[in-house]
């Protein structure tokens, strides 16, 4: 009787439940430039970190935390 209801009950997963996706399929745009391109800003020598929070706010922005 166990055996019954434990092999019903896992036929019913198998076979009702929807499938669940084991991959998920991405579009993108991969651009490769060259460091003379002209988008391109070469090295950066004066690099600045702590401008902004390391949270984002309630509007889902980054707050800018510098003039603090």
């Amino acid at each position: 009787m166990k055996f019954r209801f434990l092999s019903v009950l896992l036929a019913t997963f198998l076979f009702l439940t929807p499938a669940m996706a084991t991959t998920i399929d991405l579009t993108g745009t991969i651009r490769d430039f060259y460091d003379s391109h002209p988008d391109m800003e070469g090295t950066i020598s004066n690099l600045q970190t702590g401008l902004v929070s390391s949270t984002l706010a309630s509007d889902k922005n980054p707050d800018y935390i510098a003039g603090c």
